[in-house]
C-alpha cells in the first residue's frame, strides 16, 4: 500500500466494524468525517441501532452538504422515532 493510502486509511473509520461493535460514539464521530459515503453509512447504522444518543447528531446531519447524507439522516431519525 502506498504511503498516501496508509495516511488516508488511518483516519477512515470502519463503519461496519463500528456497527458490529455497537459503537454509537464512534458512529456519531463518523458523521463528521470528510467523506460523504462514510457519513451516510454512519447515519444508516445509527438508525438501525436505535440509540437515542444519536438523535441530536442525526438532526444536525439533516443540514449536510451531501443529499445522500441528508436522506440517510432523515430515515435514521424516522426509525428512532418509530421504535
Amino acid at each position: 500500500m502506498s504511503f498516501l493510502r496508509k495516511v488516508f486509511h488511518r483516519n477512515t473509520p470502519d463503519v461496519s466494524s463500528l456497527r458490529a461493535r455497537q459503537d454509537v460514539d464512534g458512529l456519531i464521530a463518523a458523521l463528521r468525517h470528510p467523506n460523504a459515503s462514510i457519513r451516510r453509512a454512519a447515519a444508516e447504522a445509527l438508525g438501525e441501532m436505535g440509540d437515542m444518543r444519536a438523535k441530536v447528531p442525526l438532526h444536525a446531519a439533516l443540514e449536510d452538504d451531501d443529499p445522500t447524507v441528508r436522506v440517510a439522516a432523515q430515515a435514521a431519525l424516522g426509525r428512532l422515532i418509530k421504535d
